[in-house]
């Protein structure tokens, strides 16, 4: 590969990352997110949260549950930890059951409708039998060997005698003591983590992570990790009650993954730990914490407490909740963001069946991450509140001041100072048929390419102009709504100008074309994009790559032979590159790890096309 040819890859890519709005790259941060997230697991729960009990309940977490937090499930050589201080990665025999169980209970979760996220414990590291001696592990026929070089230099060991000193990159986070701190700097440490990422996904079979102790590391990291990965939902523990630094470290993701709204949990601690000071879960005119601002509501995993906040040892005791359990969640599973229910406040038989009415309601009427939210009233002893889904609308009364509902509303939920009402919405809304993809053919070739989208009258992707669609092949863009989106209208537009006419009631996925500023656009037939035939005549004259998604290999089409291909990963770096041998050369990409690439492509004449590939 010519000097020329790699600046060239490197300008392209530039080019590509600035735009990287278009490129949709937040699949672990998803738009509209209607999930409920249960957390499985309290402080020291072997028993009630072992693999073979959780698999027992599978079916009823299921059925109200999308997504269950397990706790960290691999070997750190103990019989009885919670496995925050993890020694082994690919071996997942734990204090809650063997690996066997393991997969089977999220089998089992999958086939009742619910993923699991696997909580990551990547800041820090045991050693097996001393501080630095870290298990030789192999995956894939991979071998990863970690020495001293894998240890932030200013770790505690550096002054313990009889260890080993480590040689590490400075810390790029806080400093934690009661392990070593992983030096996230060193390629050996990123590759490894990607190994295991890809094994849990792909060997264990989780769909999302939940980060551990972010604070710990640059959020950089959490960029790299999950776009190598291409989970579900991804969430981090920034334990911090400032909304600047948790939105601060959701931008140092680049956006990629969620947090836990830390800022949201201390307000709703706030307003019912000591008698009800209601005003406290506003933030203007807002549901307080990430949640109470249109850029980080999408990325606010909301939470009443989990296995550290809601316990009444170890330190944390001026976190925990001591409120109105059933009033805060009303508050949490009627607003934006994400909900995640603790184990210890859903198995307790005093509130197990309110919150599943809760979580009902938030489902019929398809509240999401990203919900339109109306306060109605704020007071001292009142919180009203009215939040806009996909499929209807809610009220949330909470608090002893008197409400009464519009006679349009229906009661679905009630209990002591909170009640819920919805108006229109399903039992399930989910379309059979699908989700709803829209495509726009931009022949007036705007710059970008922005959809707006409204139910109900309240916009569900943000207000004008909307969110940039997804580039596709061909001058395409797309974007595909929530399962729970049953009917829509929508927008394109350039965001400066220039759009379409309004297109309403869209029930089914349907391919638009250009047809004249604010006029709709004309219904056509839709392309087979990112598929190439190698013996077409049109695989001949336009350089691309098929299949895509890809596994194995992908075979790249030219004009002629003699060209270049090179494979970049997200963050620029060259993982492969080859010389077009053929008019349809093919390329092994097996050993690539699953996740987002780009082939650049430059033929003998120098002409060059980028494309983005899936590697699945």
């Amino acid at each position: 590969m010519t000097k020329k040819f790699t600046r060239k890859i490197k300008l392209f890519l530039l080019a590509f990352l600035v735009a990287g709005s278009t490129l949709n790259l937040q699949a672990q941060a998803p738009a509209q997110c209607t999930d409920v997230v249960l957390q499985a697991f309290g402080w020291d729960t072997y028993q009630v949260s072992n693999w073979a009990n959780l698999n027992a309940m599978a079916a009823e977490i299921g059925a109200n549950f999308d997504m269950v937090w397990l706790p960290p499930s691999g070997n750190d050589l103990t019989t009885t930890s919670m496995g925050y201080l993890p020694v082994y990665y690919f071996d997942q025999n734990s204090s809650f059951g063997t690996q066997s169980e393991l997969i089977t209970l999220i089998q089992s979760l999958k086939d009742n409708g619910a993923r699991a996220m696997a909580d990551l414990v990547i800041n820090h590291r045991n050693g097996a039998t001393n501080w630095t001696d870290f298990p030789v592990e192999s995956y894939n026929g991979v071998t990863y060997t970690w020495g001293p070089e894998t240890i932030c230099n200013g770790d505690e060991v550096k002054d313990e005698p009889g260890q080993a000193t480590p040689t590490g990159a400075d810390d790029t986070g806080e400093n934690y003591a009661a392990a070593r701190d992983i030096d996230h700097t060193n390629t050996n440490v990123q590759n490894t983590i990607k190994a295991y990422l890809d094994f849990l996904k792909n060997e264990i079979g989780y769909d999302g992570w939940r980060y551990d102790l972010v604070k710990g590391f640059s959020g950089n990291y959490i960029e790299m990790y999950n776009n190598s990965a291409n989970a579900h939902l991804s969430v981090g523990e920034f334990w911090d009650a400032s909304y600047d630094d948790v939105a601060g470290w959701i931008n140092a993701t680049n956006k990629t993954s969620t947090a836990f709204d830390f800022p949201q949990k201390y307000q709703i601690n706030a307003a019912f730990n000591n008698g009800l000071n209601l005003t406290e879960l506003v933030w203007s005119g807002q549901p307080a914490g990430l949640a109470h601002h249109p850029s980080t509501k999408r990325y606010a995993m909301t939470f009443v407490d989990n296995h550290d906040t809601g316990r009444s040892d170890g330190g944390h005791g001026h976190s925990r909740f001591t409120g109105n359990v059933l009033a805060a969640h009303a508050f949490i599973l009627s607003g934006p963001g994400i909900p995640s229910v603790w184990m210890n406040h859903w198995n307790d038989n005093n509130y197990k069946a309110k919150i599943n009415e809760l979580i009902a309601a938030r489902k019929k009427v398809g509240l999401h991450s990203e919900s339109a939210v109306s306060v109605n009233h704020s007071a001292g002893n009142l919180y009203v509140a009215t939040a806009t889904g996909l499929s209807g609308s809610l009220i949330v009364k909470i608090g002893t001041g008197a409400y009464s509902a519009p006679a349009d509303y229906e009661l679905q939920t009630s209990g002591p100072d909170y009640a819920v009402w919805t108006k229109g919405g399903s039992v399930d809304p989910v379309d059979p048929n699908g989700p709803i993809k829209v495509q726009f053919n931009n022949t007036p070739n705007w710059t970008t390419v922005n959809i707006y989208a409204w139910v109900n009258g309240e916009p569900i992707l943000g207000g004008w102009p909307g969110i940039p669609a997804t580039a596709e092949a061909d001058n395409w863009f797309s974007y595909q709504f929530d399962e729970s989106v049953t009917s829509v209208n929508v927008i394109f537009n350039n965001g400066d100008g220039q759009q379409t006419g309004d297109i309403v009631n869209v029930t089914a996925s349907t391919c638009y074309a250009f047809n004249g500023h604010q006029i709709a656009p004309t219904v056509v037939d839709c392309p087979q994009l990112s598929t190439y035939d190698a013996a077409s005549p049109e695989a001949k004259s336009v350089p691309g790559i098929f299949p895509n998604p890809a596994t194995g290999s992908i075979t790249i089409s030219s004009v002629q032979a003699g060209g270049t291909v090179a494979i970049a990963n997200i963050n620029g770096s060259i993982v492969l590159s080859n010389s077009i041998l053929g008019e349809n050369q093919t390329i092994d990409i097996s050993l690539l790890l699953p996740g987002i690439y780009f082939v650049i492509i430059e033929d003998i004449n120098g002409n060059t096309t980028v494309e983005k590939l899936l590697k699945k």
